[in-house]
């Protein structure tokens, strides 16, 4: 026989069918959309096969499509939505389940007032180091409740924890990790900003986060963050094959190729073979040493 076995990724499920059936069972994760197949559906995939054309040309949709995708994320039932406020309703009704369902009563979670209050103020410090024993004075919890509580945020694919990349203990700045959300939609809808306006650096590097994640997070593959004593930083260290690429993440058009201190301090410490600096609209190569840097558009 083969069962189906569907739902939003619940601890207890994956708990008791983890070791019965090794060998015998599939996972496949499914994600929210990402922005190519938001594209796909906003355009009724006419250009499906030519994505790279229809961004080039059309700049004006194109970025009014960015906008929506920043502002609303990848769950389909949001993106079918016609209008902002169903959007939010919708939004509000995954929130809501996910707190009643998954945290309550799968996992347990005794106080989901607190639970709340955390991943709102993980929304405000996407991308930012996580100070544990702030945020535990914050929201009122132990330091080990706190911990347990960012696990079963993670487990349930509300958020991504980036741990630091290193390779010398003493002279890197720190092991604590960097927060992104899994779905820019519930990023937004968690600290009540969840209606279309320009949005923020922050928010766009969570978005190439969620691209880095889908193209190379797998098997061995990993992302971290780079960020040292003297604070150059480096936004993600993607390991890939050919070893660590660095990349940036730059919310602007740019218009000519540049490169920061901090990118420069990490190609002459760790000569890397190829660096990627993320931009909205620069498509450019340059050389630095040996290592060849791509300044490419998100898309």
């Amino acid at each position: 026989y083969k069962f189906i076995v569907t739902g939003s990724g619940s601890l207890e499920l994956k708990e008791k069918i983890g070791e019965a059936l090794t060998g015998r069972k599939h996972l496949i994760e499914m994600h929210p959309n990402s922005f190519l197949e938001f594209v796909n559906y906003k355009t009724q995939y006419k250009y499906q096969n030519r994505m790279g054309n229809f961004f080039r040309i059309e700049d004006e949709k194109t970025e009014l499509l960015l906008t929506e995708y920043l502002t609303f994320g990848g769950y389909p039932a949001v993106i079918t939505a016609e209008t902002a406020s169903r959007k939010q309703e919708v939004m509000n009704e995954v929130f809501v389940s996910y707190l009643t369902k998954d945290i309550s009563f799968l996992l347990g979670v005794r106080h989901p007032d607190k639970f709340v209050k955390l991943i709102q103020l993980l929304s405000v410090q996407s991308g930012s180091i996580i100070n544990y024993s702030q945020l535990a004075q914050d929201t009122g919890m132990r330091l080990e409740t706190l911990k347990t509580y960012l696990w079963y945020a993670e487990q349930t694919f509300i958020i991504n924890i980036i741990k630091p990349f290193f390779t010398n203990l003493k002279k890197e700045l720190t092991k604590s990790p960097t927060i992104y959300f899994n779905d820019l939609g519930m990023l937004n809808f968690s600290k009540n900003n969840f209606i279309a306006k320009h949005h923020d650096g922050m928010l766009f590097q969570n978005f190439i986060y969620l691209i880095l994640k889908e193209k190379y997070e797998k098997g061995l593959s990993q992302i971290n963050y780079w960020r040292t004593k003297d604070k150059a930083e480096v936004d993600f260290i993607v390991h890939t094959e050919k070893g660590v690429v660095p990349v940036e993440v730059k919310y602007k058009k740019m218009k000519m190729a540049m490169v920061s201190r901090s990118f420069r301090s990490f190609i002459k410490k760790y000569k890397p073979q190829t660096g990627i600096i993320v931009n909205l609209e620069l498509d450019e190569i340059i050389r630095i040493e040996d290592t060849t840097i791509y300044f490419l558009p998100y898309w």
